[in-house]
């Protein structure tokens, strides 16, 4: 087992009155099985820090079995902060935390290959001009994604291959009696900018997202593709802004499509398709002021079932 440690700090210079922003590089790289690394970074105003970690490059089929990584960044105002993990192999665990406490854009990468491979994901801003930009992709069976953003503009992006990626991290006991349970939750709390793109690639895969936006809008695709006894459920809320969401889920049988949306003063807009047999989708609108509710549900195959209620 090997362990890697690294901390490092970024302060803001002034002399002479002139400000020097100071920049944190962070590179990693682990062969083998049972690795450690932690990154901490801290920086002042206007700095710029990145970490880099490879685990199990060298492309062995147990390379980086029951590794972990863990990143802590906190950036300063007008900061960016960027985090990539590279994965190889199965049980690994990726924890990435950035924190712009005074604003800053935040950017998080991760990929993460074999079997149940579990991702987390937090980022937390608050100036109302930065982003925060996730990107996830597992290629493997029972992985699990943990995606929180709480920010002014959100944006994130999952894309699963595999099988069973439904370990339960992820639930949403929804409305009308939906109940999913998955592998991939969301979570997004941005005034100004949701959007959460999620993909799945096989069977018994399952994703929950949260969406709440105080004066914006929140955009949600969801795509469960060529498998069986997938589950979806989408909840948002505007108020001031828009709610759009998309469900696509193809070529298997026993599907659950569940859509929610509230707004005040904005749109509703949901849509679901599916094809087999033995689909079930259920959307539900409520508009508060000023609102137009449209959904939209198409479905191919036998014994389908589909739920629109608008209020």
């Amino acid at each position: 087992m090997k362990k890697l440690l690294i901390a490092s700090a970024s302060v803001l210079a002034l002399s002479a009155g002139a400000a020097f922003a100071q920049s944190n590089t962070s590179g990693s790289f682990q062969n083998g099985s049972g690795n450690t690394a932690n990154i901490s970074q801290t920086l002042g105003n206007g700095a710029s820090t990145s970490s880099t970690v490879y685990q199990g490059f060298n492309g062995n089929g147990d390379a980086a079995s029951s590794s972990s990584v863990s990143v802590s960044q906190i950036g300063g105002l007008g900061s960016q902060t960027a985090s990539t993990v590279t994965q190889n192999d199965g049980g690994q665990l990726a924890a990435v935390t950035q924190n712009g406490t005074n604003g800053g854009q935040l950017t998080s990468t991760v990929s993460q290959s074999g079997f149940g491979n579990i991702a987390l994901i937090s980022q937390i801003t608050t100036n109302a001009t930065d982003n925060q930009r996730s990107t996830v992709t597992q290629a493997g069976s029972n992985g699990s994604v943990s995606v929180t953003q709480r920010g002014p503009a959100d944006s994130s992006k999952v894309t699963q291959s595999g099988t069973n990626n439904n370990t339960g991290i992820a639930a949403i006991a929804a409305p009308n009696n939906t109940s999913v349970s998955g592998g991939v939750a969301v979570s997004q709390d941005g005034p100004t900018l949701n959007t959460s793109t999620v993909a799945q690639g096989s069977s018994s895969s399952g994703v929950a997202v949260t969406q709440n936006g105080s004066g914006g809008t929140n955009d949600s695709s969801v795509s469960e593709t060529d498998g069986n006894y997938n589950g979806a459920a989408v909840v948002q809320a505007a108020n001031g802004g828009s709610n759009t969401s998309s469900i696509t889920q193809g070529g298997g049988n026993g599907n659950i499509a569940g859509v929610f949306q509230t707004a005040n003063g904005g749109i509703n807009l949901a849509s679901v398709s599916q094809s087999g047999s033995s689909n079930w989708a259920n959307i539900a609108q409520t508009a508060i002021t000023g609102v137009t509710n449209t959904a939209t549900v198409a479905q191919s195959g036998t014994a389908n079932t589909a739920t629109v209620t608008q209020h």
